[in-house]
């Protein structure tokens, strides 16, 4: 198993009062993503949020697709509005 984590701040430009929802979509076998928080809470005092997301990849049951990689994205909501940030896991090192 091969985990890498990432840190990430985003600021709240909408309405001051909003709390936003993780939702991780990937249906690839043998990735596993985590967010935490599950949920940004943003006030007129606090514009900004940091979460942390961990994705672990099992070698010996990842399926990648033709092009070698597997794709999914990460989108909090707070029912109105969605912010998406795509995913991409390759086997591949980076140089």
């Amino acid at each position: 198993m091969l985990s890498k984590t990432f840190f990430r701040t985003v600021t709240n430009v909408g309405p001051p009062s909003a709390v936003y929802r993780v939702r991780v979509e990937t249906q690839a076998e043998g990735v596993a993503v985590t967010v935490r928080p599950s949920q940004l809470v943003f006030s007129e005092a606090v514009k900004k949020r940091s979460f942390v997301v961990t994705v672990t990849a099992d070698g010996r049951n990842l399926e990648l697709g033709q092009a070698g990689a597997v794709f999914g994205s990460l989108s909090w909501t707070d029912g109105k509005h969605v912010v998406r940030s795509p995913m991409v896991v390759t086997q591949a090192q980076p140089l």
